[in-house]
């Protein structure tokens, strides 16, 4: 199988699984966009929670980092 294809099917995957628990949103800006039109409709209290499409996505991946660092910390010895 080719590569786009085996990524095209993950990103599938996870946002069929996580559809109905984050809106599959996986890209900040996109939450964003939806945020500010959804705000436009229903009010300012709408963008309440805009802060968790930002910081959660940051915080994962400092958190894959150092996850890496800790499996593979050889590769960075001198």
């Amino acid at each position: 199988m080719s590569f786009p294809y085996l990524l095209g099917m993950i990103v599938f995957v996870g946002a069929t699984a996580a559809g109905s628990i984050s809106g599959a949103v996986f890209n900040p800006a996109v939450g964003t966009g939806l945020m500010v039109v959804h705000a436009s409709v229903h009010g300012a209290s709408a963008i309440a929670n805009l802060w968790l499409y930002w910081v959660a996505p940051i915080f994962g991946g400092l958190l894959a980092v150092g996850a890496y660092k800790v499996t593979n910390g050889g590769e960075y010895k001198k």
